[in-house]
Order: structure tokens, then sequence, then C-alpha cells
């Protein structure tokens, strides 16, 4: 290495050596191989086994329009789902692009020069001054700053950084510091207070230094980390309750399938044929037996199901990114609505991140003269003793240090009671704030005198200051009394002379007590996990309304740790804040949870946040957080706020309804279909619908309702209802009752077809069968149509809120439209002929049967207090 940095050969040298300054990219999924995960879906698996009966049905002689049809409903729901998954990865990719652009100064054969920070290498000479990122694991060779270290440790306090205070770490030791494992594998914690070391995604808030890089890439504190994430191997509630519904209706379907053939087969051959049988007679029949089955089994499955489910998620999450929301995985949209715990930070998230002081307190406030000389004193003494600057051009601007000394300085200037600086400042010597003896100083000598100003906490100065016993007991119950309203208390000196304390406070959000106050209404129980002490936590979780009294418990992470697994779980259901959390807390807390089969919602920003997200049930990175905190998350909080969270959980529950109601809406036709085709062999109906027509009302009818359906609005009053177990099926028991009374109504109507003579002769023509099937037909997809306006809502108004979906009218006018079309242009594929304008204007008028049926039935349900939720 060069004294005034690298030389270009050594730069090609060390990057070869030591690798280059990017962390590896988890390899991303091609889309042939996202398109074959999606084949995992539960429903698609039924739907493979029936295409593999159908297609060696095809291939002995059966239809192949019902192979097809089969085939054509997987591939399309298949590849809704993979472009939809895609789709949000592609704004995450954005996102990601635009943070790897960061650029920094490094020293390079005595030139500085502006770098991406993936061109640094090691022994790199970087240049750092506030307001920027460390690029890379090193050292400090010169200069001094104080780095903020939260996105790795999550200590909010600034760590003073100078030269040579340990050795330096060589190349080939990765500039690692010595670790030590915590409660998961993925934790782990650095000696972040060694004075000369930097690291990887810390931020500078002051000074100006160099440092030589020590460690590039994966080599770097934050790339191990990020290394050690894994995939979450937890199943999302969606996913689980997709099982248990497709295991429900495979045994459903496979079972009335085996029933059926069977049947059909002992009428055939015992009741029917008188015993007289050949092989060929045989042969046919048992074929037709196992094509009924397998019409059967498609009957019973929802086809359209997995493409719904992914329209209607793929939709939200274009809705849920207008409201500062990024979706990253689609399935994490629905299980917002189902959390039972949702953990949150403090800072940014219920409060506006930005620290001001808001109050200036003296000893002595009924002394005329006072506000005038200690403001003065003040702001002398914070100009003098802050790490950030201020440039005066015309108006002063202040720029550099952290967040408490700009909070300060701006308070500072902005005094009413001052009048000028004072000027000819010449510093004689000067002591950082640090953890240990908590205050800062600087001796200046200021015209012709030399003075101390001290910076710090109430108990290390005001034991220090000259003033009487009884004065400072007072001021120091005054002090205390601040600290339990959620104050930092900053004291200032003057030499041994008290000047008085300032009052700091980063303020709530506006609408922070109506979000936790929401949240608790739905169900779910908000925990605030913060850095700061349990004074102040408690007075900022009973601001919020998070703390209610002795109703809650509130601990320390120590506290905490103190505990075993048994008793934390114990103290769960009243727990609502953790002080001094450490990012080790969080992972414990969300297996804790996991154990008691709750659904876990997780907050993070720092990289130490990651495997906490990763194993949370939904992990919400921030939109100010690291980039790995991000990378872990399913969903991106991109405005911090807890309302939008609010938000993500009222999208959720929405579409679980939205689910529940496509549910009911395309069983109630296909369970119709299923009891008929069960029925038609032992009445003498044959085959009074046929395979590729309910693939058409599955696949292309149900497409149609299932962007209906997925536009429907988003009720505030969904968040009034508690929030879904995980192990609450999709089907429940109003659900059941809602099927089955819609599908027997609709059968008794489609039997009164086939055996009511005045019915069926009404169809008759020319043609045959065929009108009377054609009318029956156009019947089933007309009742469901009318049976969707009524699993809309459970109001006996169908049209309630339909305003807001007027989308759904427009659609379901489409769905009658090219029912028809499809029997005046298509009826050789579909069996169907054009019916005349008599014969439709008398299934309309049986379809409309629907409408008084469903008014009656939830007038029943009412008076008998059957329960409706769903």
């Amino acid at each position: 290495m060069q004294k005034f940095g690298l030389s270009k050969v050594e730069v090609e040298r060390n990057r070869e050596e030591y690798g280059k300054n990017v962390l590896p990219k988890k390899k991303e999924k091609s889309f042939l191989r996202s398109y074959l995960s999606a084949f995992d879906d539960p429903i698609i698996k039924i739907l493979l086994v029936a295409l593999a009966i159908s297609i060696f049905f095809a291939f002995t002689g059966g239809e192949i329009f019902e192979t097809l049809g089969i085939l054509s409903s997987i591939l399309l729901a298949t590849t809704v789902a993979t472009i939809s998954e895609r789709g949000g990865q592609s704004a995450f990719k954005k996102l990601k692009k635009e943070a790897e652009e960061i650029k920094c100064r490094v020293l390079r054969e005595g030139t500085i020069t502006i770098l991406p920070i993936s061109e640094v290498v090691t022994n790199d000479i970087v240049l750092l001054e506030a307001g920027e990122k460390v690029p890379a694991d090193g050292v400090i060779i010169d200069g001094e700053c104080l780095v903020n270290q939260a996105a790795l440790n999550g200590e909010t306090k600034e760590a003073t950084k100078t030269v040579g205070a340990r050795p330096e770490t060589s190349p080939s030791q990765s500039g690692r510091s010595q670790v030590r494992p915590l409660h998961t594998a993925h934790e782990v914690q650095v000696d972040f207070l060694s004075p000369s070391h930097v690291f990887m995604g810390t931020v500078v808030t002051s000074g100006v230094a160099k440092m030589r890089v020590t460690a590039v890439g994966k080599n770097t504190e934050y790339g191990r980390l990020a290394m050690e994430l894994v995939d979450d191997l937890r199943e999302s509630p969606l996913r689980h309750r997709l099982t248990k519904l497709a295991i429900i209706l495979s045994r459903i379907g496979y079972g009335v399938a085996v029933f059926v053939g069977l049947s059909y087969l002992f009428n055939i051959f015992f009741l029917s044929s008188g015993f007289s049988w050949d092989l060929a007679y045989i042969v046919r029949h048992v074929f037709y037996a196992l094509t009924l089955s397998v019409s059967i089994v498609v009957i019973a499955v929802p086809e359209g199901l997995p493409m719904m489910i992914s329209v209607v998620l793929s939709s939200n999450m274009k809705k849920m990114l207008k409201d500062k929301i990024l979706v990253r995985k689609l399935v994490s949209i629905e299980t917002m609505g189902s959390l039972n715990m949702l953990f949150f930070d403090k800072t940014g998230t219920i409060t506006k991140g930005k620290l001001e002081a808001k109050k200036f307190v003296t000893l002595d406030e009924n002394d005329e003269n006072s506000p005038f000389l200690r403001a003065r004193l003040l702001r002398n003494c914070v100009y003098n003793n802050s790490s950030s600057l201020v440039e005066e051009d015309g108006k002063a601007k202040i720029f550099g240090g952290n967040s408490t000394d700009r909070a300060l300085l701006a308070y500072a200037l902005n005094s009413e009671k001052v009048v000028g600086l004072d000027v000819e400042t010449e510093v004689i010597s000067k002591t950082e704030f640090n953890s240990t003896d908590k205050f800062s100083s600087i001796t200046i000598k200021q015209n012709g005198e030399v003075i101390t100003y001290l910076k710090g906490s109430p108990e290390k100065l005001l034991p220090c200051c000259d003033i009487g016993l009884e004065e400072k007991k007072e001021f120091e119950e005054r002090l205390k009394n601040y600290a339990k309203q959620g104050f930092r208390i900053l004291l200032f000196c003057e030499n041994s002379e008290l000047i008085g304390a300032i009052l700091l406070k980063d303020e709530m959000r506006d609408e922070a007590s109506l979000t936790i106050e929401s949240l608790k209404k739905a169900g779910i129980q908000p925990v605030m996990l913060t850095g700061d002490a349990k004074e102040t936590a408690v007075s900022i979780a009973t601001e919020c309304g998070l703390l209610e009294g002795n109703k809650n418990v509130v601990l320390t992470s120590k506290e905490l740790n103190l505990l075993t697994d048994d008793e934390v779980k114990k103290v769960l259901p009243k727990l609502c804040v953790v002080a001094r959390a450490l990012p080790s807390d969080k992972s414990r807390l969300v297996r804790l949870n996991q154990e008691l089969n709750l659904v876990v919602g997780m907050t993070g920003d720092g990289i130490n946040d990651a495997p906490a997200l990763k194993k949370a049930d939904v992990g919400l990175a921030m939109g100010s957080g690291t980039e790995i905190a991000k990378e872990a998350g399913d969903i991106v909080i991109l405005d911090d706020n807890l309302a939008s969270i609010l938000k993500g959980v009222l999208y959720g529950r929405t579409i679980f309804k939205n689910i529940r109601k496509f549910v009911m809406f395309q069983l109630s036709i296909n369970f119709t279909a299923c009891f008929l085709s069960i029925l038609s062999p032992f009445i003498g109906i044959g085959t009074p619908i046929t395979i590729l027509q309910i693939l058409w009302i599955n696949l292309i009818i149900d497409t149609f309702a299932g962007i209906a359906f997925s536009r429907e609005p988003a009720l505030a009053e969904y968040l009034l209802e508690p929030p879904k177990k995980r192990t609450e099926p999709i089907i429940n028991r109003f659900m059941w009752l809602k099927i089955c009374s819609s599908a027997l109504f609709i059968l008794s109507i489609a039997l009164m077809f086939f055996k009511l003579p005045i019915l069926s002769e009404s169809f008759n023509r020319l043609t045959g069968a065929l009108p009377l099937l054609t009318a029956f037909f156009c019947f089933l997809v007309f009742s469901s149509v009318l049976n969707s306006f009524d699993v809309r809502t459970t109001s006996i108004n169908p049209f309630k809120n339909i305003r807001h979906n007027k989308r759904f009218l427009l659609i379901m006018c489409l769905v009658v439209v090219t029912q028809l079309m499809l029997c005046f242009f298509f009826g050789t594929i579909f069996r169907a002929v054009p019916p005349t304008a008599k014969e439709l204007m008398l299934v309309v008028s049986l379809a409309l049967l629907i409408v008084p049926f469903n008014i009656i039935r939830k007038l029943l349900f009412k008076k008998f207090r059957v329960n409706t939720a769903f």
C-alpha cells in the first residue's frame, strides 16, 4: 500500500486476493423454477391427478376437449401465480438498486476518487465525514468521528472512533472482532466498543476521519450476518388452510367418485343387465364408470381457486404500494390479517423519529434576569460543546453531529432571549461524551477568560454543581417528574455553576394513539420494543395508550432474560413493552409466540433484526432500514409508520374475506353439479353436465368472478373482528350451511328441468335433448351469477356496499354475455345450441328464484341466531 492510497495494480491484486465489496447474491429463481414451484399448490396437485387420468382416457378414445380443459385450468392458474409473485420482487429490486448506487470517497495514488462502494477493496484508504455510510470494515488511521452503529447492534448511542486504540486486524483475519453466540445460531455479539474499528453499514454522525479497509463483502460483520440468514420453513396461515381445504375436498371428491363409480357398476351389472355380460359390455361400462368418477373429482375441486387467490393477492399488492407498503411475498398480505401479536420499534414508528428540544428548565425561574443570562450561557455552552456545526449565511444552518446535538443547537440558536454569540473563542481541551462518564466537556478561552462548559446526565453533573442541598434536592425532583413524562434530560454547567436543563423529546405521531387503539380493537396485541430506559418507555407507552394501568406488563431486556421460556409464555398475554430491548430478544419472542401457535408480526430496520424478521410469520422491514433487513422481511413499510401496518392488517383481512366469498360462490355451483352427477345415473338423466362445461364454469366464468371479488372493498368493520386462528379452516360452519343450502336449492330446480314435464317440454325442439341441456347449462351459470351477489355480504340486502365495487356489476354482466356467446358460437364444442328468446326468459325466471330463497335463508339464520360471521 502506498502512502497516499493504493495504485491500480494494488487495487486489482487486492480485489483478486480478498474479493469484491459485494455480498453474494441469493440465487434468484428463474421464471421456470418459479413457475414449477407454483405446482406445489394443494388444489393444483388434485387437478394434476385428474389430468393424468383424463390423459389416459383421451388416448383410449375419451374426449380430448376435457383433457385440454383441465390442462388449461392448471396452466392458467400457475402462470398467473408466477407472474404476480415476480411482480412483487421487481419493485423490491428497484429499491435495492437505489441503495447499491451509494458512493464513497477513496484515496488512490494521492487523489481523492468518488467510487461506488462495490469498487472498494481491502487496504483502500476511505475518507469519512458526517452523513456518510461506512462502506466496509476497517480501522481508523487518522482523525476522529462519531459513528451510529444501531444498524448492527441496536444501540442508538454514537460510538467514538479514533486512531490506534487497539492492534489493527490484518486483511487475512477478515477484520473481525471476537464473537460469542447468543440466543440463536444466527446472532452474534460483536465488539462494537472497539475505539478504532468501524463496520460496514454503520453511519458517521460527526467528525472527519480516514479508515483503512480490513475486510470487504462477505468477510465483513455485515456480510457474515447476511450469509447466515436462512429461509423460514413455517407455512403461512393461508397455505396451511389451503392444504386442509384441499384434503377435505379431495376426500369428498375421491370418496364420492368411488361411490358413484361403484354404484353405477352395481346398477349396470346386477340390476339392469339381468347378469347378461360379455367382455365388450364389461369394458364399455367400466370405462364409463371411470370417466364418471373423474368427472366427479373435477367437479368437486374449485379449479378457479388458485388463480383467484393469485389475482386477489396481486391486485391488493398494487393498492398497498400506493399506501407505502411494498409487498415482497404475496402470501404475506393475507397473513397480516391473521396477526395475533405485533412487535414494533418506537423510533419513527409511533414517534416522528426527530428529536426536538422542547423546554429549558432553570433553577430559579422567578428571577427576572435569569432567563436572559441563562439563555445566553446556554447558547454559549451548546454552541461550543457540540459536534454539530453552524454555517452563518444570512440564516443559521445546522449540519453534522448527532441528532441530540443538532436538536440542542437548534433550540439554543432560536432563543428569543439571546442577543449575539460570543466570539474570539480558543479551544483549550475537549472531552467527548461516552456511555461510562455520561457527560462531555470543553474548556475554552473566551475574551481572556478560561471557561469549562459541561453537558450531560443530571445524575452525573448535578452533584458537582455549586448550589445548596435543598435547592439541589428540589431541582432533582422536578427533573424526575419530567423524566416520567417521557422527556430525555440534559444538564448544562459553566464551570461549577448550574445553567439549567433542556428537555428533549421525540414527539408522537399524530395518529399513534388512534393506531394503537385500532390494533387492540382488531384483537392484535401490540408490543413496543425500545432501547429507551424503562421509565421513558413507560411514559411513551402510557401516552400512546399502549400501557393501561396494571393490566399490562413492562419488562427490561435484563428482566426478560431472567425468565425461563415457560415463564415468558405466561407473561406474553399481558406484555406491552420491552425496554432496553436487544435484537436477540426479538428472535426469542417470535419463537415463543409461534410455539403457542400464534401468528406473529415483527418490525425491524437493523442487520441484527434480520433473523427475527425472517423467523416471524410476517417480517415488516422499515423503509429507512438496512438492505439486509429489507431482504429478510416479507413486507417493507416505506414510511416507517405504524398506521401503514394497520392498513396492511385491513388488506389482509379483506383478502381472506374475499377468498371465502369466492369459495362459497364456486362451491355452491360445484356441489350442485356434484350432487346432480351422483343422482343422474339412478334417475335416468344421463350426463346433465359435461366435464368441459364444469371446467368452463370453474375456469372462465370463475376467473371473471375472481376478478370481481378481488375488488371487494376493505371495510373498517373488519378491524373490529378478532383475528382468525391459524388453525381455522377456510370453510367454517356457516359457510358449509350456505354452500349446501344454495346447492340443494339449485339442485331441486335442476331436477325439475328434467323430471317436470311442463319444463322439459318447454325446451322440446327438433334438435332433440340439446335445447334442454343448453337451458340447464345456462341456468347453472345465471343462478351462480345471481348467487354471487348474495355471498358478498351477510346483509339481507345483496347490493350492500356495491357502490365501492361497481366493477362487480360490470363483470357479472360480462359473464352472462360470455355464456350466451358460447352457446351461439361454440355450441359444438360445449354440447349447446343457441337458445330462443322464450327459452332464455324461462331460464332467467328460474334462476331468479335464488334471490328470494337467499333472503328467506338469511332471515331464518337471523331468527335462530346462527352465527353468520366468515
